[in-house]
């Protein structure tokens, strides 16, 4: 774990963070001390809002761990909130400064089990990334992600803003790359998908691409039978 990172108990839930700064809004958060702007997500799996505190704007996350198996497998893990915060810093430290930075967690057990998660991210004002030119400033991105052997995990162009010339990546956890470099091909498989004009596949076919190929494949015609 990460030497800099802090660790505060508050209401019966651990606080982690880098800056004193984001304890106090973590703070505010578990006392319901913010307003909400705009809901972009909210289901039993997570709740993701525009909220301001301070006369400052942040990205709420919050995490709810629902399923049983997840919850019993939950005692010997840190969390989705605190690993992502921990896995993405590390990243902007190795020079991913492309990457949208979580700023604290707050993770919630009960009986060892995590019941729910929240991740405070930092607000970006830019656009959703809506154009094939932008495609190959995705990839540069991503690429950097790629040499650290992480990958993404949901490469909808929504995941990615465009803000003064540079792209910022949204919502990924940069979990490590165990099989191969599968992740690697299904992401850009997903970001491939999304483009008007035909682009040519920016790397080698290997064995774990055609695995991917198969596994979106068969992901979008189950998605087409549920429409």
């Amino acid at each position: 774990m990460n030497k800099n990172l802090k660790i505060k108990s508050y209401l019966e839930r651990k606080i982690y963070y880098f800056d004193e700064e984001y304890l106090k809004v973590l703070k505010n958060i578990l006392d319901l001390k913010y307003k909400v702007i705009e809901e972009f997500k909210n289901d039993t799996r997570t709740y993701v809002a525009k909220i301001i505190i301070d006369d400052k704007n942040y990205i709420l996350k919050k995490i709810y761990t629902t399923k049983k198996r997840k919850k019993i497998l939950s005692i010997f893990k840190k969390g989705e909130a605190l690993s992502t915060l921990l896995n993405i810093n590390e990243g902007v430290e190795k020079g991913i400064t492309e990457l949208a930075k979580p700023l604290g967690a707050v993770v919630e057990r009960k009986n060892g089990i995590i019941t729910n998660e929240i991740l405070l991210i930092e607000y970006y004002n830019g656009k959703i990334v809506n154009e094939d030119k932008e495609y190959f400033e995705i990839l540069k991105a991503l690429n950097k992600i790629y040499l650290l052997k992480r990958f993404h995990g949901d490469c909808n162009p929504a995941n990615f803003f465009y803000i003064n010339g540079k792209i910022i990546i949204l919502d990924t956890k940069l979990k490590k790359m165990l099989f191969g470099n599968y992740r690697q091909h299904y992401d850009i498989l997903t970001l491939m998908k999304h483009f008007r004009n035909k682009i040519d596949y920016p790397y080698k076919k290997n064995i774990f691409y055609y695995f991917a190929a198969f596994v979106r494949k068969m992901r979008d015609k189950k998605r087409e039978r549920n429409e």
